[in-house]
């Protein structure tokens, strides 16, 4: 439900928040200053990949693979949003 909401519009301008897909946005964004607030991922080696000092006040949430390309607008959806 969460991904949903956020992919939305109207949820989107009104709370501020945006949807962040893949490694490299994900990596991109941090760089750029943003908070990440949560993040959903299906492997420990998603994560890795990650700047993992950006993420030590993030919420981490693990989730089945299947959720992830439910979710993604990803052709080979990365297993990180």
């Amino acid at each position: 439900k969460v991904v949903t909401l956020a992919k939305s519009k109207k949820f989107r301008e009104q709370h501020g928040k945006i949807l962040v897909e893949g490694r490299r946005l994900i990596t991109d964004a941090l760089g750029a200053g943003a908070l990440l607030q949560t993040l959903f991922f299906s492997t420990v080696e998603s994560l890795r990949e990650l700047p993992l000092e950006k993420l030590k006040h993030v919420k981490l949430i693990k989730v089945k693979f299947e959720e992830i390309k439910m979710w993604s607008d990803l052709v080979t959806p990365q297993g990180a949003i």
